[in-house]
């Protein structure tokens, strides 16, 4: 550099010459080396994603409660409880009360993720499901709220072997019996049929879809040998 100076005496045109070597020496960077925003967004949300798996595996794990959640109405149920779905997928579900009472028409619905996801509105449904992952849905009738976990697999079909639903359970109540089919099997109609017992002679009947969504509960007591056809 004593060269490059040694013609010049004026400060500052050694200043000028100087900037000029600095500009020519600094290494030029590739706009592409350089992270976009829209890249780093896309990044933001991908951790966002990852969080929330792992949240919602948590609250699976945790029959649906997590340590931040309040603790949801013991006397409201939706079904079903847990679901699988695939990609692409919508389903329905319903909400009764402990007694039975179907809750579904005053129900606002909404999901956790919208990402993993979507519902129409506050008081649509069905829910369907846009990208892999596990997503809460819950219902809201008044002052109560009830919730299902959803996981939603890559598809086309559903993982074989896997459980695609699993009724809310009813406190103080065991299942003793399934019974397949029923009257009017179809997407309104009954597919299958449980007899619970509370163990003291109480006997619980529940009917559901073939989606799992229940659409009758009664009380009964004195069955014989688990009938429940009478």
């Amino acid at each position: 550099m004593s060269i490059l100076f040694s013609g010049f005496t004026n400060v500052s045109t050694r200043a000028v010459v100087l900037g000029l070597v600095v500009w020519f020496c600094t290494p030029i960077t590739s706009p592409q080396s350089q992270p976009t925003v829209g890249t780093q967004e896309e990044a933001d949300r991908a951790a966002a994603r990852k969080k929330k798996f792992a949240e919602d595996k948590q609250r699976l794990e945790n029959d649906g409660i997590t340590s931040q959640d309040a603790p949801l109405d013991q006397t409201l149920f939706v079904s079903p409880f847990k679901a699988g779905m695939v990609v692409g997928e919508s389903r329905t579900f319903s909400v009764f009360d402990i007694d039975g009472k179907v809750l579904t028409a005053q129900a606002e619905w909404s999901v956790s993720d919208s990402i993993v996801a979507d519902i129409a509105g506050v008081s649509d449904q069905p829910i369907t499901a846009k990208s892999v992952g596990m997503v809460t849905v819950r219902a809201r009738v008044g002052s109560r709220s009830a919730e299902s976990t959803v996981t939603v697999y890559p598809g086309p079909k559903f993982p074989p072997t896997t459980t695609r639903w699993l009724a809310p359970p009813i406190p103080g109540f065991t299942l003793q019996k399934v019974m397949p089919g029923g009257i009017g099997v179809g997407p309104d109609g009954i597919a299958v049929s449980f007899a619970e017992s509370d163990g003291h002679g109480g006997i619980l009947l529940r009917t559901f879809t073939s989606d799992g969504r229940q659409i009758w509960m009664k009380r009964v007591s004195g069955l014989i040998h688990g009938d429940s056809r009478h």
